[in-house]
C-alpha cells in the first residue's frame, strides 16, 4: 500500500506556525510502532530517512535484521558532505538480530541519509530506530523522510507530522492499519487522470486491478518525479524541530533544489486577477492571476446572469489546481452553464477567484487490506489550526463491490462537515480472504487507491468586472423612386446609412465603408443630408463616425446616377459595413436586415431592381364594314364623291393619340424597392 498527499493555498495576513506546533527537545519518535523497514518496490527499492545534526551532535541509526530479511540487504549513511560514512550488507547466514547500522558524530551542520536497499529478491525488513541525539537525548523533530517503504506484521497505529514547504502542517494518524508491504507518501495531488497532473479527488481501482473492466487503467498516482510542479510532503516522526533552519545546501544526497527544512505559513492572497477576450465577437477568453503565499486550489467562477451573487443556475464554476505559488490561468469558452453564449454587451458580467482548498494534503492508502481504526487528519498551522475536516469520494467503486467482505460509506468529498477526529473511512479486513487481488472480492482497500483530502482553513479571493462591449449595428436604405429614360441614361438614387449603439457602454472609433455599385457613377456623387455625426469622404465611401454613445444613432444621406441598359432588368446592389476596435472583425458574408434591430453582422446590403415596363404597341383600326350601296332615289342621283387629297382626320386623330402613349410608356421606371436576398450581397 502507498499513501500520498496534496498541497495548496490562499489567504488575506499572515498566520505563523504556533510553538506548539513545532516540536522542543523532549521524549522524541525514533520509528514507526509495529512496521519493518523496507526498500520498497514504489521506490525503486530503495526507502531513505533524513535526519538534521549540528555540529556536534550525534546521528543514530539502530538497523537489525528481523526473520524477513533477505541476503543482501543493505545500509547506506552519508554525511552532509555527501561522504559514504557507512555501507553495510547482510550476508547469508547471518542470525537474526544481525546489526546493521551506526552512530556517527556530526562535524558540521547539515542533513545525513541513511538508505535502506532491499536485497535481490528480497525485502530488507529491518527494524528501526533512527534519532538526532543532543546533550540530553534525542532530539525530537529532526528526522523524516519523502517515502517510506514498509511491512506491518500485524495491525498497528502510525503517527506522522506532514510539512510542506510553504509551511503547512498535518498530523495524521492510521489505527489499526495493516497495509502488509506497503509505501507511506503524502503529496498535493493524490489520485490523477493518466497522464495529468491534477487532482482527481476520488478513490479508483489500481491501474492493474481487472476491476470494472480495468476501470483503473484511466487514473495514476504520480509523484514529484512524474510532475514537475507536484510537491512531496515531508512526513516527520514528530512536529518538525522549532530550531530548524529555513533551508540548508548540506545534503548528502547533492540536491540543489528543494533544499528547504522549515517554513513559516504565510496566508495566501489572489493578485492581478485578469480576464482578455480571444477577441471581441465573443465572451471566450483567459482568466489570469497570481497565487502568493500558498499553494492550492483556486475556485473560478462566473456570475453569468449578471444577478451579483455566483449561485445561479446559469452561473458558471470550475477549480484549477495550482501546485506551487505563482502564476495560475483558466479559458473560459463564453457559455453560461447551460450552453449559452452570454453577450458581450452584458454589463454586469463579473470573474470571482477564489480558494476552494489551501495547502491541501493528499493521503493515499493503495492496496490496504484493513485499516480498521480509519485516517484521521488535523491541519495544525492556518488562521484555525485544529481543524480535522477530511473529504473523500468512493462512488465510483460502489457498482464493482458487490463481492467485497466490507463496505464503506462513499461519501461525496464535497462534503465540508465530515470530521476526521478520532478516525474515520476505515475498514475491517473482513472474510477469510481480504487479500484476494482480483479486483472482484478481498477488502475494501484491496487493489486499490483510496483517496483522502484535506487543507488548511484559510480564504483569499479577487473579483474584476468583465468590460462590456457595446452592440454596434447598420441599417441602409433606398429613400426616392428615379425615373429613368427608356434610351439608358443614368438613373439617380438617394440613400440612407444609419448606424446605432444599442448597447450601454460607448463605441469609439466607429467607421463606415459604403462599398459603391460599379454602376455608380464616383463623379455624381453628393451628400444631400448630415452625416449627424463625424465626416465622410465621399471618393472612398468612408464615413468616420467616430464614438457613439449608448442608445445614440447617427445617420447619413447620398445621392448618386447609375447607369442603365436600355430595355434590360439589373439588380443595384449596395453594401454597407460597420467596424470599430471593439467590434468583432469583418466575416466577409453580409445578410441583409430590416432595420438596426435586425441586424447581427454589422453589415447591411441593399439589392434595387430596375424592371423596363413594357411597351405596348398600337393595333391598326379595323376596316369598315362592307355594306350594300345604299338604294338611290329615284329621282335625282347622288353625285359622286370627291377624290380624297388629304388624310382622314378622325383617323390622324386616333393614330395620333395612340402614338403619344406608346411613347409615355416607353419609359423604363425604377421602383423604390429593398429586394433583399441572403445571396445577393455583394
Amino acid at each position: 500500500m502507498t499513501l500520498g498527499a496534496t498541497l495548496l493555498g490562499i489567504g488575506a495576513a499572515p498566520a505563523w506556525a504556533t510553538p506548539a506546533v513545532l516540536a522542543a527537545e523532549s521524549a522524541a519518535s525514533t520509528t514507526l510502532p509495529g512496521t519493518l523497514l523496507l526498500g520498497g518496490w514504489s521506490d525503486g527499492g530503495v526507502s531513505t530517512l533524513h535526519a538534521y545534526a549540528t555540529a556536534g551532535e550525534r546521528v543514530v541509526a539502530a538497523l537489525a535484521t528481523s526473520d524477513r530479511s533477505g541476503t543482501g540487504a543493505r545500509v547506506v549513511v552519508r554525511d552532509p558532505a555527501g561522504t559514504v560514512v557507512h555501507d553495510a550488507r547482510l550476508e547469508a547466514g547471518a542470525p537474526i538480530g544481525t546489526e546493521l547500522g551506526g552512530a556517527w558524530t556530526a562535524q558540521v551542520d547539515g542533513v545525513w541519509s541513511i538508505a535502506v536497499h532491499d536485497g535481490p529478491g528480497r525485502q530488507a525488513g529491518l527494524t528501526w530506530d533512527v534519532a538526532v541525539e543532543g546533550a540530553v537525548g534525542p532530539i525530537a523533530g529532526r528526522v523524516w523522510t519523502e517515502s517510506l517503504a514498509i511491512h506491518t506484521p500485524e495491525p498497528t497505529t502510525i503517527a506522522v507530522h506532514a510539512a510542506a514547504p510553504d509551511g503547512a502542517i498535518y498530523r495524521v494518524t492510521l489505527d489499526g492499519y495493516d497495509g502488509v508491504d506497503s509505501t507511506l507518501r503524502m503529496n498535493d495531488v493524490g489520485n490523477a487522470a493518466a497522464g495529468a497532473c491534477e487532482p482527481a479527488h476520488r478513490s479508483v481501482p489500481m491501474s492493474h486491478s481487472p476491476e470494472a473492466g480495468g476501470a483503473g487503467t484511466a487514473w495514476w498516482q504520480p509523484t514529484s518525479d512524474d510532475c514537475d510542479d507536484l510537491t512531496d510532503f515531508r512526513l516527520f516522526l514528530d512536529a518538525p524541530a522549532a530550531d530548524l533552519p529555513a533551508s540548508t545546501t548540506a545534503w548528502a544526497d547533492g540536491r540543489t533544489e528543494e533544499t528547504w527544512l522549515s517554513a513559516e505559513y504565510v496566508s495566501p492572497t489572489i493578485a492581478g486577477l485578469a480576464f482578455v477576450r480571444d477577441g471581441p465577437g465573443a465572451n471566450a477568453g483567459v482568466v489570469s492571476g497570481e497565487l502568493r503565499g500558498q499553494p492550492g486550489v483556486v475556485r473560478v467562477e462566473v456570475d453569468a446572469d449578471g444577478d451579483g451573487a455566483f449561485d445561479g443556475p446559469r452561473d458558471v464554476v470550475d477549480e484549477v489546481a495550482v501546485l506551487e505559488p505563482g502564476a495560475f490561468s483558466w479559458r473560459w469558452d463564453g457559455h453560461d452553464a447551460a450552453g449559452s453564449p452570454v453577450p458581450t454587451s452584458a454589463t454586469r458580467l463579473t470573474i470571482r477567484a477564489s480558494m476552494a482548498q489551501v495547502s491541501p494534503i493528499h493521503f493515499l492508502r493503495i492496496d490496504a487490506e484493513t485499516s480498521a481504526g480509519g485516517i484521521e487528519v488535523e491541519a495544525l498551522t492556518g488562521p484555525q489550526p485544529g481543524v480535522a475536516t477530511l473529504h473523500w469520494d468512493d462512488t465510483a467503486l460502489v457498482a464493482s463491490s458487490d463481492a467485497r467482505w466490507t463496505r464503506t460509506d462513499p461519501l461525496m468529498g464535497s462534503d465540508p462537515a465530515t470530521t476526521s477526529a478520532g478516525g474515520v473511512h476505515g475498514w475491517e479486513a473482513g472474510g477469510e480472504h481480504p487479500n484476494q487481488n482480483d479486483g472482484v472480492g478481498g477488502s475494501w482497500g484491496d487493489l486499490r487507491s483510496i483517496d483522502d483530502w484535506a487543507s488548511i482553513v484559510d480564504h483569499a479571493e479577487a473579483t474584476i468586472a468583465v468590460e462590456a462591449l457595446p452592440d454596434v449595428r447598420i441599417d441602409k436604405r433606398v429613400d426616392a423612386e428615379a425615373v429613368v429614360a427608356g434610351d439608358g441614361s443614368a438613373a439617380t438614387v438617394v440613400w440612407t446609412i444609419e448606424v446605432g449603439n444599442l448597447g450601454l457602454v460607448a463605441a469609439t472609433d466607429l467607421s463606415v465603408v459604403d462599398g459603391y455599385p460599379a454602376a455608380l457613377d464616383p463623379a455624381s456623387l453628393q451628400v444631400v443630408a448630415g452625416p449627424t455625426q463625424g465626416a465622410i469622404d465621399l471618393a472612398s465611401g468612408t464615413w468616420t463616425v467616430g464614438t457613439l454613445p449608448p442608445g445614440a444613432t447617427a445617420s447619413v444621406s447620398l445621392q448618386g446616377t447609375v447607369s442603365t441598359t436600355p430595355g434590360t432588368a439589373a439588380t443595384v446592389v449596395n453594401v454597407a459595413r460597420v467596424t470599430g476596435p471593439q467590434l468583432p472583425p469583418p466575416t466577409g458574408s453580409c445578410i441583409p436586415n430590416e432595420g438596426l434591430e435586425a441586424d447581427d453582422d454589422r453589415c447591411d446590403s441593399v439589392g434595387t431592381p430596375l424592371e423596363p415596363t413594357p411597351t405596348p404597341t398600337t393595333e391598326a383600326a379595323p376596316p369598315a364594314p362592307v355594306s350594300d350601296p345604299p338604294l338611290r332615289s329615284r329621282g335625282r342621283p347622288e353625285p359622286e364623291p370627291l377624290p380624297q387629297t388629304g388624310a382622314d382626320l378622325d383617323g390622324a386623330l386616333a393614330v395620333g393619340g395612340a402614338a403619344t402613349l406608346a411613347l409615355g410608356l416607353a419609359a423604363i421606371v425604377w421602383h423604390r424597392r429593398r429586394a433583399r436576398s441572403r445571396s445577393g450581397a455583394v
